[in-house]
C-alpha cells in the first residue's frame, strides 16, 4: 500500500463517519418533530372531546358538560402550526371540528359531527397512519362519536388536569 492509498482510505473513513453522524443527527431530529408533531395532535384531539361533551348534538343534550383549560385549545394550534407537516389545513381542520369562528364578524357555525372523521383523516395523513379512510367508504355518523355508554361516568376534572 502506498501513500496514495492510505490518504485514499483515510479521507474515505472520515467521510464516511461524517456522513453517518449526519445522517444519524437528521434521523434524530426527524424522530423528536414526530413525537412533537404526535403529541400535538393528540392534545387536539383532546380538545375536540372536551368540546363535543359540552355541545347539544341533534337536539341531544351536552353529554358531559364540564369546564376545562381553554389553554390546551391554545397549545395544541401553536404545535400543530409548528410541527405539523401541512399546518394550515390541519389548523383549519380542527377549527372546523371545535366549531371555532370569529363572534365580531361571524355566526356560530353548525359543525356536523363528521368534521371529526374529517380531523381524525388529517390525523393519521400528519402521522402516515394507513390504511387511510376511502372516499367512497360510507361512515356511519352515530358512531363518529360515543355520546353515552351503559354505566359509564365520567371522571370529576379540575381545570388544571384536564388532558
Amino acid at each position: 500500500m502506498n501513500i496514495d492509498d492510505t490518504v485514499i482510505t483515510g479521507v474515505s473513513a472520515l467521510g464516511g463517519a461524517f456522513l453517518g453522524a449526519t445522517l444519524s443527527y437528521l434521523l434524530a431530529q426527524l424522530n423528536d418533530r414526530r413525537k412533537h408533531r404526535k403529541r400535538a395532535l393528540h392534545k387536539a384531539l383532546t380538545v375536540i372531546n372536551h368540546v363535543w361533551a359540552n355541545l347539544e348534538i341533534d337536539g341531544n343534550a351536552p353529554s358531559n358538560p364540564h369546564p376545562w383549560d381553554m389553554t390546551m385549545a391554545y397549545d395544541a394550534v401553536d404545535m400543530m402550526i409548528v410541527y405539523c407537516k401541512w399546518p394550515n389545513r390541519t389548523v383549519h381542520l380542527f377549527n372546523d371540528a371545535v366549531c371555532a369562528y370569529n363572534p365580531n364578524t361571524q355566526m356560530r357555525p353548525l359543525t356536523p359531527i363528521q368534521s371529526i372523521q374529517i380531523f381524525r383523516e388529517q390525523v393519521r395523513l400528519e402521522l402516515a397512519v394507513f390504511p387511510r379512510f376511502r372516499k367512497d367508504e360510507d361512515v356511519d355518523k352515530d358512531r363518529l362519536w360515543i355520546n353515552k355508554l351503559v354505566g359509564a361516568a365520567f371522571p370529576t376534572l379540575s381545570m388544571g388536569s384536564a388532558t
